[in-house]
């Protein structure tokens, strides 16, 4: 990246970058890797854990449906067939989306750049920024999956309001004894509370909680991917104790073939319907009285989860197809603000995109009972301090 933009230059140098910012700042995860577009029009989900919309032009909104599977019992033998007929029915789903930007400053010329100028500040910006728009698409993928919508739609003009994963799944709980969904938050935070309190302090992942996991994905009719898996993300400090957990069942020819995987992070198949991963960014909910806060980690160095308080919680997920749903209308780009004679620069990189988690419901009179929430299930195990 040059120090200095030529009126002649500078448009095809912020297309460069625009082009290298969009490769770069893509999440080096299974979100942004298990992904394909969603098309109003088929209907159905793709085959992966992210649904990307674009929008068009000036949209920042859109409700997309979903045909519902048939349900209910069959006529058999001579029962009457005349009248018996069940309509077919379509859930719906608005995708939102917000701005997000984040601005850069240096200086062209002048004491103070010439001073720096052996540093060559101004070529990291490019970059320093499509890893911070990585790092914080990264976060929005996990809110959204735990607190279904991303921090970004909860700002005007889509002012959303977050709500905690439908399907929670404590470690050392029985599955009966899992927090019950309320629509109301309150309620069901309480309901969150609780089963947390029951399920004690010994809940580090192991392979009863594999099972748990499948068993309740069952329950719950998550709908795995095509290939018939769910992939599933193991917070870092919940992965040591997995894999000494399982030490006898995965064999270090395991290890070196998981090495070889596109994604980092793979800890291994299990039981033929998991697909699990490390996951480094992975949120902690902290339990204080009652009152739930998740934190998250962020851009840089900006890791709420150091600051996390109360009981805490390891919070990983189980996907389903479709779990997450990315919509945007503008893609990540840069804009350049030049003051006093050109020498100090603003560079700004922005884009219009929302995450969200995937619920279908009936727009305008949701509720628990009519909702879709068969797309994510979040892992809560008690945080424990690791033993070399």
């Amino acid at each position: 990246m040059p120090l200095r933009l030529s009126s002649s230059n500078a448009e095809l140098v912020i297309k460069g970058h625009d082009t290298k910012t969009r490769l770069e700042a893509n999440t080096a995860d299974i979100y942004s890797k298990l992904s394909g577009n969603m098309q109003d029009t088929k209907k159905s989900l793709p085959d992966g854990i992210t649904n990307v919309v674009k929008f068009a032009p000036g949209e920042t909104s859109r409700v997309f449906s979903i045909l519902k599977n048939y349900s209910g019992s069959p006529k058999l033998g001579r029962e009457q067939l005349l009248g018996t007929g069940i309509d077919q029915e379509l859930k719906e789903l608005k995708v939102f989306a917000n701005q997000v930007s984040k601005v850069f400053t240096g200086e062209r010329w002048g004491y103070d750049a010439h001073e720096k100028e052996y540093l060559k500040l101004l070529e990291k910006i490019q970059p320093q920024g499509s890893k911070y728009m990585s790092e914080i698409r990264g976060m929005y993928a996990r809110e959204a999956l735990l607190e279904r919508y991303a921090s970004n739609l909860l700002v005007a003009p889509t002012s959303q309001t977050k709500r905690w994963n439908e399907n929670i799944l404590f470690k050392n709980l029985s599955l009966s004894s899992q927090p019950a969904y309320s629509n109301t938050n309150a309620t069901y935070e309480t309901n969150i509370s609780n089963a947390g309190t029951t399920a004690g302090a010994t809940a580090d992942w192991d392979q009863d909680f594999l099972d748990a996991m499948i068993s309740w994905a069952i329950e719950k009719n998550i709908e795995p991917m095509d290939d018939g898996m769910y992939v599933v993300t193991c917070p870092s400090r919940q992965a040591i104790a997995l894999r000494r957990s399982l030490r006898d069942t995965y064999k270090d020819s395991n290890y070196a073939e998981a090495s070889k995987n596109a994604f980092t992070g793979y800890l291994g198949d299990y039981a033929n319907k998991l697909k699990i991963y490390e996951d480094f960014r992975s949120p902690v909910v902290g339990d204080s009285a009652g009152n739930i806060t998740a934190y998250y980690k962020g851009a840089g160095d900006t890791d709420d989860r150091i600051s996390a308080s109360g009981t805490l919680y390891d919070v990983g997920f189980l996907h389903g197809k479709g779990a997450l749903t990315k919509a945007y209308y503008e893609d990540v780009h840069w804009e350049i603000e030049e003051t006093e004679f050109r020498k100090y620069l603003e560079w700004c990189v922005t884009e219009g995109c929302g995450y969200q988690r995937t619920v279908f419901d009936n727009i305008g009179n949701e509720s628990a009972s009519s909702a879709l929430n068969n797309s994510s299930i979040a892992l809560f195990a008690r945080r424990q301090t690791i033993v070399s």
